[in-house]
């Protein structure tokens, strides 16, 4: 039980830690949202990646905590870069988001891989080769052969239920409810 009343941690200041109604021990460690100044998360989860930072132990000295401004200066350099990021022109930041997209999917897609096996397949045409590429184009095989010819399919209907109401029904039969109600629902 004296282990569990020596617990102190970053999340309670030093005259915090003094009062007995601020701290409350082991409820406060096995709390695993934390939000402090210089770290937010999970805390569990962060001290057990950083072991030498461990508030449970009963030498643990708040004052001498080199993680937590470890944590902090980590906190300084992101929000300096987010600093110069937000002053950067609006072309710039077009294009870094251009480019972060592009990289983003170049990696999500494997797209170094599938030119691999694109030019293997190339060399050697056998069933598994023509199936990884298959599976690797599928999203872009849907679009063109599902969604495409649906988006065309729509606009027609659209196009057919506005030329039809307008020109055959003489001006949605002279303001008939229904028909204006259905164009409406359609145009939304």
């Amino acid at each position: 039980m004296e282990a569990l009343s020596n617990i102190l941690h970053p999340l309670v200041s030093k005259k915090a830690s003094k009062s007995a109604d601020t701290h409350r021990g082991f409820l406060d460690w096995a709390d695993q949202e934390r939000l402090w100044e210089g770290h937010s998360g999970n805390y569990a989860s962060w001290i057990r990646s950083h072991p030498a930072c461990d508030p449970s132990s009963p030498a643990y000295d708040l004052s001498g905590d080199t993680c937590l401004a470890a944590e902090r200066a980590e906190e300084e350099e992101e929000k300096e870069v987010d600093k110069k990021f937000a002053e950067e022109p609006l072309q710039d930041e077009i294009m870094d988001e251009l480019q972060y997209i592009g990289d983003e999917i170049k990696e999500e897609y494997g797209v170094d891989e599938l030119n691999y096996d694109i030019l293997v397949f190339e060399r050697d045409k056998t069933f598994p080769h023509a199936y990884k590429i298959l599976i690797a184009l599928r999203y872009i095989f849907s679009i063109v052969m599902i969604g495409v010819p649906f988006i065309i399919f729509g606009f027609l209907g659209i196009v057919w239920n506005i030329v039809l109401n307008a020109w055959l029904n003489d001006g949605w039969a002279e303001g008939n409810f229904f028909l204006l109600a259905n164009t409406f629902y359609v145009l939304i």
